[in-house]
């Protein structure tokens, strides 16, 4: 198993499973994994899910119904993160 960044400035450790097709999992700490189909991004923290998206457009956008939803249901948390423009983003862009 490998852990690597695709800039060492993201906080996005990507994990390469050597021998699995289709598996994309990622870690933030680089101890707890989360699978991107399965996790993302329900079991994220609002900061973790924050900062996934600003270093993985291409993925936000693949999964911005689900983006929806979590944006709206953590409305009260981006709002004390100034971030509520995340919602208009996802909606924006159906």
């Amino acid at each position: 198993m490998r852990i690597y960044k695709d800039k060492s400035s993201d906080k996005v450790w990507w994990v390469d499973n050597e021998g699995v097709i289709g598996e994309f999992l990622f870690t933030f700490d680089k101890k707890h994994v989360y699978n991107l189909f399965r996790d993302y991004p329900q079991k994220l923290s609002v900061e973790e899910w924050i900062e996934f998206n600003k270093e993985n457009a291409y993925w936000a956008n693949f999964f911005r119904y689900r983006n929806l939803e979590y944006a709206t249901k953590h409305l009260d948390e981006l709002e004390k993160l100034g971030r509520e423009d995340l919602i208009k983003k996802f909606v924006d862009s159906e």
